[in-house]
């Protein structure tokens, strides 16, 4: 309603499509995309369960899910626990410092943006610490694109840096790559300059 449904259909119009709706009094509303689309093959999801299996040994992974919001948080540890890995959360930087102090964990997953401290400064204050968790591989999580935002995460201290909304699909390959440490984890997807550079 109001606004973003404006916004919606003029984004849909755009795409030489329309969004139409049908509604009935106590039953609800029904709203309806059309556009044209191109139909593609895309490559087969991978699935938390078929990347828990390719770890080493089938063991579970002890992951921290670093997340202010509550919902991206359950979200995470619904997903983590699919395939059996075991999630411990912190809304914060200050509380991920403080569990990462007293437990190791085999990834540290990092939101950028949250309150009391952000992702990049717990990251370096990990790194930096020289604890249990200062060569744990570090995910750090954004919603910006921006590539001086995903050298700014590698510069704190990270080895990969995915955006929002998650993909999952490209969370379980980095996660079936922890085993081999954060060189393995860095690996995995090049940083947007040298994508850039490439094309």
């Amino acid at each position: 309603t109001g606004l973003g449904l404006t916004i919606a259909r003029r984004m849909a119009n755009i795409m030489g499509g329309d969004i139409t709706v049908t509604s009935k009094l106590a039953e609800g509303s029904r709203f309806t995309l059309e556009i044209e689309a191109e139909v593609v093959e895309w490559a087969k999801p991978v699935l938390a369960e078929e990347v828990h299996a390719e770890i080493e040994g089938g063991e579970s992974l002890r992951v921290l899910v670093v997340e202010d919001h509550p919902v991206n948080r359950m979200i995470l540890e619904a997903w983590m626990s699919s395939a059996s890995h075991v999630t411990a959360t912190a809304e914060n930087g200050q509380i991920a410092i403080d569990s990462a102090a007293s437990q190791p964990f085999d990834l540290i997953i990092m939101d950028v943006n949250m309150p009391v401290m952000d992702g990049l400064s717990a990251t370096r204050l990990i790194r930096e610490g020289g604890g249990l968790n200062a060569d744990t591989p570090i995910v750090v999580l954004s919603a910006s694109a921006r590539s001086e935002d995903h050298e700014a995460g590698l510069n704190a201290g990270a080895d990969a840096y995915l955006n929002k909304p998650i993909d999952f699909s490209a969370l379980a390959l980095l996660m079936g790559r922890v085993s081999g440490g954060r060189e393995a984890v860095a690996q995995t997807f090049k940083p947007p300059s040298e994508t850039s550079a490439a094309a």
